[in-house]
């Protein structure tokens, strides 16, 4: 058996603490605090695992959640973007930014090729259990925002249509998630001011 190399060990974990500090912009429910890249990562993992047992999908459920695990660890360089942001810069450089991230990431842990792999699968979006968790990730913060009243839909002065489209358009080729999307936004719908405020279009 392979000894634990002790600096590796600490470099890796500390690569996860620096995940934890990546924040994004859906606040966690009952917190005056925004959600974690690591946070977001684990309730993907586990909504991943849930879904596919409690709805019998034929899904590898081992590969979908090894996906949700790694698919935002090379955020750790490249910070998120929110999809609705007005910083245009961040928005055109998204893609190369995380290009950038992925390189950097398999030359600090170049020994992580398990993980390495997992990434590039799903960002290519290479088998069904990919598609399923990109499809699964994008509708976490439409329930982490539905079940604080719109939070962040009102601070980033977003509307009804714009998160349905987006939605709509960002779950596409996961039939099961789109159904999940239409029936929350369909939640939503019965109460916009509720979640949106005076900005109901």
């Amino acid at each position: 058996m392979n000894k634990l190399d002790t600096e590796k060990v600490l470099t890796f974990v500390k690569m996860l603490h620096d995940l934890q500090a990546v924040k994004r912009v859906v606040h966690v429910p009952g917190e005056d605090r925004y959600e974690n890249d690591l946070e977001h990562s684990y309730l993907l993992a586990m909504a991943v695992w849930y879904a596919i047992d409690t709805f019998e999908l034929p899904l590898n459920k081992d590969k979908a959640i090894r996906y949700a695990l790694a698919h935002d660890v090379p955020e750790v360089y490249a910070g998120d973007t929110y999809i609705f942001s007005k910083d245009e810069k961040a928005l055109s450089s998204k893609k190369e930014r995380e290009l950038e991230a992925r390189v950097k990431l398999r030359e600090t842990f170049p020994t992580a090729s398990s993980m390495h792999d997992a990434i590039e699968v799903y960002e290519n979006q290479g088998d069904d259990e990919a598609v399923f968790v990109r499809a699964l990730d994008k509708v976490m913060p439409l329930i982490a925002i539905y079940l604080q009243d719109g939070r962040t839909w009102k601070e980033a002065e977003v509307s009804y249509t714009q998160i349905l489209e987006n939605k709509r358009k960002s779950t596409a080729l996961s039939p099961e998630v789109l159904a999940l999307a239409e029936n929350i936004m369909a939640l939503v719908d019965k109460d916009r001011k509720r979640y949106f405020g005076d900005r109901i279009d």
